[in-house]
């Protein structure tokens, strides 16, 4: 996978997510209520994925076979320890009333994914 046509999938999987958050947030009070948490979801998956790409590219050209699977697991301790520290930070600052805040972060966390595990299937048969 070319690196235009990561950054153009990053961009439009950014951008559907940002749209369906809002679109959900006029359906939804509660979740109109939580939607600073899908820009924060946002802020947090977007550099990771970022980072996993260009991560994932450079193992994908080495010599060592193993680099690239040696990489995954990391790369999604990573992931999770970014999330469980965003969420907690989100609910130290803003002191949400019920757990709902959960399911903005969520759809961002599935949808990137979704998109992190199909960008590092193609790079890894790109050998």
């Amino acid at each position: 996978m070319s690196t235009n046509r990561f950054l153009y999938l990053l961009s439009s999987i950014s951008l559907g997510v940002s749209v369906l958050s809002l679109l959900l947030g006029q359906l939804f009070a509660q979740f109109q209520q939580y939607l600073n948490v899908t820009w924060w979801s946002l802020g947090i998956f977007i550099p990771l994925s970022i980072g996993m790409f260009f991560g994932g590219k450079k193992a994908a050209k080495s010599a060592d076979k193993y680099f690239f699977s040696n990489l995954i697991m990391p790369l999604t301790f990573l992931k999770m320890f970014f999330s469980v520290v965003g969420l907690v930070a989100y609910r130290k600052i803003y002191h949400p009333e019920t757990k709902f805040f959960l399911l903005p972060f969520f759809l961002v966390y599935i949808v990137f994914t979704i998109f992190e595990t199909f960008f590092m299937v193609k790079l890894s048969k790109n050998k």
